[in-house]
Order: structure tokens, then sequence, then C-alpha cells
């Protein structure tokens, strides 16, 4: 990753790849440190990914009961085709 990346439409990747430990930045500076908006996330302890978060297992054998975290359309409602 690389500084620059903070700027494209990609930068939650560049920001969390860096501060998770996924990506080093190519040249092995800290591009979060070196950026004065960036730094300001790090130091407030900001992240875009919980990576302790678990998924709910995915049903494969039927379409049962939804969860209770999945939003649920009134009787009689249509969903766009």
């Amino acid at each position: 990753m690389r500084a620059e990346n903070l700027y494209s439409e990609h930068w939650p990747l560049a920001y969390e790849a860096y501060e998770q430990g996924w990506l080093p930045s190519q040249d092995g500076s800290d591009y979060i440190a070196a950026d004065g908006l960036f730094s300001i996330l790090r130091n407030h302890g900001v992240r875009f990914y919980d990576v302790t978060f678990a998924m709910p297992p995915i049903s494969v054998t039927g379409y049962g009961e939804a969860p209770s975290h999945v939003l649920r359309l009134p009787a009689g409602a249509r969903t766009p085709a």
C-alpha cells in the first residue's frame, strides 16, 4: 500500500490494511502517521473492520426463519422486480 491510496476510492482498505497489519507500505513508511487526517483516526482508535465479528452460519438446506438481525418486510410488502 502507498500513501496516495488513502485518497482513492479504496481508502478504507488502505487504512485498514496498514492498521490491521494485513499489508505493509511499499516503501516501508508509516503513511498513516505521516497524514494529518488519517493520523487523527488512528489516534482515536477508529476502525472500520471488526476482526472479532463472526457471521452466523448460512443455511444451505432451506429458507427457514430469518435470524433476528435480518430486516423483515411487513406482511404483503413486495420487493422491486
